[in-house]
C-alpha cells in the first residue's frame, strides 16, 4: 500500500452496504460521507476488504468474520450457539481517489484459512504475492458494478467529479 495517500479526497469516503452471498456481492445502500478515514493499523479479524487501483493495494481494511453467526445457548445446546450463514452484510468504507475513479477500482473480499499478521501493512505484502494459500477470495465489486447503482452519478458529483466522467 501506498503510504502517501495525498491522490485520495480528504474529509470524504464512500460508504457501501454490500450483501455477499455466492461469490456473488450486490450493493444495497451508497452513501457519500463527509469525514475522513482513519487507517487501520492492526488486524483485527478474519474477514479483509482489499481496495485496489493502479500499483495494487490502495486501502485495506479487516474485521470479524460477517459470516459467522454467533448467540446465547438455545435450548439443548451447552455452549454458545454458533452458526456460519451463506450470506453476509457488510458495510465497506472506501477512501475516494481525488482525480477520477480510475477504471481498474476494485474492491476484493477475502477469508483467511489461516493465521494473519498482527499488522496491516503485513497483511499488504501477503495479498500483493498473490500465492497465499492463507487467503480464500470471496467475491469482488468492480468500477461497473458501482456505476450500475441509481445513487452512484448524484455521489460522484457530491464529491467533486464531473457527472460525465462518473456514468
Amino acid at each position: 500500500m501506498q503510504d502517501d495517500k495525498s491522490y485520495l479526497i480528504s474529509g470524504k469516503h464512500l460508504r457501501l452496504t454490500l450483501q455477499i452471498e455466492k461469490n456473488e456481492t450486490t450493493i444495497q445502500d451508497m452513501n457519500l460521507i463527509n469525514e475522513s478515514l482513519v487507517e487501520p493499523e492492526h488486524v483485527v479479524g478474519p474477514f479483509i476488504m482489499n481496495i485496489v487501483f493502479g500499483n495494487g493495494p490502495v486501502w485495506v481494511d479487516t474485521m470479524q468474520d460477517p459470516f459467522v453467526h454467533r448467540g446465547i445457548p438455545r435450548r439443548g445446546e451447552h455452549e454458545h450457539h454458533y452458526e456460519i450463514k451463506d450470506s453476509a452484510t457488510v458495510v465497506a468504507r472506501v477512501p475516494i481517489p481525488s482525480k477520477s475513479m480510475p477504471d481498474d477500482f476494485h474492491i476484493d473480499f477475502y477469508r483467511a484459512r489461516g493465521p494473519l499478521p498482527e499488522e496491516v501493512h503485513e497483511l499488504e505484502s501477503l495479498l500483493c504475492s498473490k500465492k497465499s494459500n492463507v487467503l480464500e477470495h470471496l467475491s469482488t465489486v468492480n468500477l461497473p458494478t458501482l456505476k450500475k447503482h441509481p445513487e452512484w452519478g448524484s455521489i460522484m458529483q457530491q464529491a467533486g467529479f464531473n457527472p460525465r466522467d462518473s456514468i
